[in-house]
Order: C-alpha cells, then structure tokens, then sequence
C-alpha cells in the first residue's frame, strides 16, 4: 500500500484554514507530492471545518479517512472526527480543545500546543496560523528558506514589522516542531519540485479550454461558481462567451442552444442547480443535442445546506432527466471540491 501521512486541520470558518493549507501545500512541494481537500460546513462563519493535506514520495490522487496529525484550532474542533482517529494519530492543540476520553478509547496521542502563547511571544496572537505552518514545516523538516520566502509573499503589501513578526512567528514554531524529532517515513522525492500545484476549479477550467468551450451560462452557486469566474478571466485570451444567467433553468437551455447553433457550450453548477436543470437535460437527450454540465458536489435538490460538501447528488446526476431518453447520452462531469 502507498506510504502517505495525512495532515487534518480542523477548526471553524474564518480561522485561516485556507490560509495556512496554502502555505503548507506551497512548501511540502518542493519534496513532496501532495492531495488536498476540504469539508466545509454550511455556513459563512463557525461551525467546523476540515482541510486534509495528505503528501507522499508517490503521486496521491484521493482522500485518506485515518488521520496521522490533527490539529484542533478550537473547542469543538474535533466534532465529527472521533471515527477518523486511531493508536497511531497524533492529535495537538490546547488541552481545553479535547476531552481526555476521546485519547483514551481511541489509544491516540494528545500533544499540548498552545498556538496563542506562541503568537503572543512573537508579538500578536493574529501570528497563530503562522505559528501553525512554522510548527507543521519543523515537524516535516522542510525548508525554512522555501516557508521563508512564502511568507514574505503573502505579506509583501504589509509593512516591515507584520513581515518580520510573521516570520518570528514561523521560527517558533518551527523550533517547536523541530525538537520533536518527528519521524514521519516519507521519503523526498525530486520529482516533486516539477509537478505544478492545482485546483479543482483550474482543472476542471484547464480541461473545458482543451476541449475547445467557447460559450459558458451559468447562475453562480458554491462551489461550481469558481469555474465560472476562471473561464470569465480566459475568455478573452480564448474567445469564451461567458454569460452569467438569471437562473440555472435559463443557463441550461442557454447552452442547449449553444450547441444547436454550433458552439460547444458548458453550464457549471452544484446540486439544487442541476436539480433545476432536468428539463433541460430532457431537453438536450430528446433532441439529440450535445451538452456539457459540469456539477460541483453538494447536496440537492434541497437549498437548505448550501455550502455542505459531500456526493449525495450522485444519484441525481445520473438518472437526471425525464422521460427514456437513452442513458448512453448523458455523461454527466462529478467533481468533488479539491486541489491536488
């Protein structure tokens, strides 16, 4: 079996998740391949989100359920995690952030890792993300020149005393990591550093503009909406009409259009969208009309989880459509919100 080590950081929306899986995705690569990807709650702010960097010596194409690293950002940071944990899962965060049964029934490891003490060392506890990535890198061995460099991009547009605050930041955390002589097998690799680092929403972009699109309709919808606006800032550079619809019902029967008149048309939408769309997909089968929907995944038809990610519209996306339309016509594009 391949070799990986999942990193899982868990805490809520407006926390710097994205931030720091950024950084560290930016620095393992230059000796590592890498997976990401989130959970996301439905909500703008709170609850409990999750991102997983999973990295190997090898290329890693998917999701891994037993976490190595947890990190826990705040008191209820580990909901929903307990069935993820096993003997061999090292879990850090403040003590306050875990009750001691959950280490105790699972045989994991709980690590004390006060984030805001080292903030606050380094002159603010907004430095905790940075902490954070510092005290993954130290654990991970990476290059402290790479996460260096890293930082100071992210901050160019800020003065000199948030740059070098951060970077304090970092080294403590680092430090930290560092001396716990953590050995985690995965070997380097220098394939690595040649291997370009993409999202989901890029990819799916990339392959549309390979495939030759030159008309997109869509309504925006989290998380297809991405797509949306990637192929907008190409459009010029490849001829793309780019249409943002009053509703996912006109968007559909938009493209439909397209491609009746010749175009090759792509409408990007999620769950309760597509939902919306199956008289279009009708539309499209009876005729005999080609049409491409990309489907980013959350639940649908239902508007009340609306940016929860998970693949219950899987049956949805493939008997979508009314009537018998032959089902070797409908091919309908699944993607799961990642990056890899």
């Amino acid at each position: 079996m391949l070799k990986s080590l999942t990193i899982v950081l868990s805490g809520q929306a407006g926390q710097g998740l994205a931030t720091i899986e950024t950084l560290v995705g930016k620095a393992v690569k230059k000796d590592y391949l890498f997976f990401s990807t989130k959970e996301v709650m439905s909500r703008v702010r709170g609850g409990n989100n999750t991102v997983e960097i999973r990295i190997a010596s090898e290329q890693v194409y998917a999701y891994k359920h037993t976490i190595d690293l947890l990190f826990l950002l705040n008191d209820h940071a580990f909901y929903r995690l307990d069935d993820r944990i096993d003997g061999n899962t090292l879990i850090f965060g403040e003590p306050s952030f875990i009750d001691d049964n959950v280490v105790e029934k699972t045989g994991s490891t709980f690590i004390p890792l006060d984030l805001t003490e080292l903030a606050s060392s380094a002159g603010s506890v907004l430095y905790s993300n940075t902490v954070l990535f510092g005290f993954i890198s130290g654990l991970l061995g990476l290059d402290t020149d790479v996460c260096h460099g890293l930082i100071e991009e992210r901050f160019k547009n800020k003065n000199e005393k948030i740059i070098s605050g951060n970077l304090d930041a970092f080294n403590n955390g680092f430090d930290l990591g560092k001396s716990r002589n953590y050995e985690h097998g995965i070997r380097k690799t220098e394939t690595a550093s040649d291997s370009k680092t993409i999202s989901g929403t890029e990819a799916i972009g990339i392959g549309a503009i390979g495939g030759g699109v030159n008309f997109v309709a869509a309504y925006p919808m989290s998380p297809s909406t991405g797509v949306l606006q990637f192929l907008a800032e190409k459009g010029e550079a490849f001829d793309i009409i780019v249409e943002q619809a009053e509703d996912e019902i006109a968007a559909i029967n938009m493209v439909v259009g397209a491609w009746y008149a010749g175009a090759r048309g792509l409408v990007t939408t999620s769950g309760g969208g597509l939902a919306l769309m199956e008289e279009g997909i009708s539309l499209s089968g009876i005729t005999e009309t080609p049409c491409v929907v990309h489907i980013a995944q959350r639940p649908g038809p239902g508007t009340g989880l609306p940016t929860r990610t998970e693949q219950a519209d899987l049956n949805l996306a493939i008997y979508a459509g009314h009537g018998e339309f032959p089902e070797s016509y409908w091919h309908p594009v699944l993607w799961r919100m990642v990056s890899c």
